[in-house]
């Protein structure tokens, strides 16, 4: 099975037979905690043994657990599909579900994305990014044309966390649909991104986006 977290029970989707998800209990009738020291990352496959002879746990069907081991770790993945600048598998591990955004989970004042960055607990006020909560967005945001057909782009974010993060340019002839021009911008250092684009003379809109570095 693999174990996922909806902030206040461990839960198991089976791997064999109906796909069913299980909540998964210690032998006090609390959510099982899975030992720290496991480190597991989203997608581990795990073998759950126990007894199905609860009732049913925040609408589970639940499992006591007896035994769990180790089948295989699976290696951390930052694939962001719906482009919130969180790891869906960071947003599985945590959440369960993909349905999150980057506001605060925990009202800790630091906001999800500036916890996944960090690699705190979302879900826990006395885990917390090191430094107060600071603005993780682009700013100062701006082009200058470049003779003879090109536009140097420029933006700022915030010095910390420029290693986990790649600044793209994006361009549209319509303001509908965008596409990546395919050039990340230059770390400048100090939080300062420099983009040069060719744009051929042809006249059109640009945008420049965040997205997380493979």
């Amino acid at each position: 099975s693999y174990l996922s977290s909806n902030g206040a029970d461990t839960l198991a989707q089976s791997t064999s037979g109906p796909a069913t998800t299980y909540s998964l209990l210690d032998l006090e009738g609390r959510a099982y905690e899975v030992p720290e020291q496991w480190s597991l990352n989203a997608g581990s496959l795990l073998e759950v043994i126990g007894y199905e002879d609860t009732a049913a746990h925040s609408g589970y069907p639940t499992i006591t657990v007896a035994r769990v081991t180790v089948q295989n770790l699976n290696l951390p993945s930052r694939v962001d599909s719906d482009g919130d600048l969180l790891a869906d598998a960071w947003e599985m591990l945590n959440f369960g579900s993909l349905a999150r955004s980057t506001y605060d989970e925990d009202t800790s004042g630091y906001s999800m994305l500036h916890e996944f960055l960090a690699q705190t607990d979302p879900g826990d006020t006395s885990d917390a990014p090191l430094g107060g909560p600071v603005e993780l967005t682009l700013t100062s945001l701006g082009a200058t044309p470049l003779p003879p057909s090109s536009l140097r782009f420029h933006a700022q974010w915030w010095t910390g966390y420029e290693d986990q993060i790649l600044v793209q340019v994006w361009s549209s002839a319509d303001l509908m649909n965008f596409t990546n021009t395919g050039s990340a911008a230059e770390a400048l250092g100090g939080g300062f991104y420099r983009a040069d684009i060719a744009t051929s003379g042809n006249s059109g809109f640009y945008q420049m986006r965040v997205a997380l570095r493979p």
